[in-house]
């Protein structure tokens, strides 16, 4: 009858931690980019669609507020291989880090390939045909220089639904 009894009890723990288990994932996938704390999916940024410009908005806005933000994006290839841009702000200056090291056509495999820059300042302009996140204030460049440093098409930001059937 013990026996019974202990099996009964690794049972009931598997149990209860297997449905902590389920419900942290279900959290973690539901979770829309107004909560707290983002699904870790919404802070990579490939499509360059309007979920993707939301979250760069949300992103932009944390850091004016004085909050801290991570986000990795990945833009379309233009020509070569890709580049990764790696994004983490203290909520005073932005780590922007761009590697080029898989884009054979922009110095892939040079040591020189990873650049990172250190600002204090993340805007947002546009033109005719395209939104851009401006960084300036960066350690290295003049006070005023300002980098124009990622793009999102706004013909896809203004499609609701991805080709192929993407995200809403």
């Amino acid at each position: 009858m013990r026996q019974y009894v202990k099996v009964f009890g690794v049972l009931t723990a598997i149990a209860i931690v297997s449905l902590a288990v389920v419900g942290l994932v279900h959290k973690m996938t539901t979770a829309k980019a107004g909560d707290n704390a983002a699904p870790r999916y919404d802070t990579i940024l490939v499509q360059f669609d309007r979920f993707d410009f939301e979250r760069m908005n949300g992103f932009m806005k944390r850091f004016a507020d004085g909050r801290d933000g991570y986000l990795m994006l990945i833009p379309p290839i233009v020509d070569g291989g890709y580049s990764i841009h790696d994004v983490r702000s203290d909520g005073g200056t932005i780590d922007w880090t761009i590697d080029r090291s898989r884009d054979d056509g922009m110095r892939g495999g040079d040591p020189d390939s990873k650049q990172t820059l250190r600002c204090r300042s993340l805007e947002r302009t546009e033109d005719a045909e395209r939104y851009w996140f401006v960084l300036s204030k960066c350690d290295g460049y003049e006070e005023h220089a300002e980098l124009p440093i990622v793009s999102f098409e706004k013909e896809r930001v203004r499609k609701r639904i991805k080709e192929g059937g993407g995200r809403e």
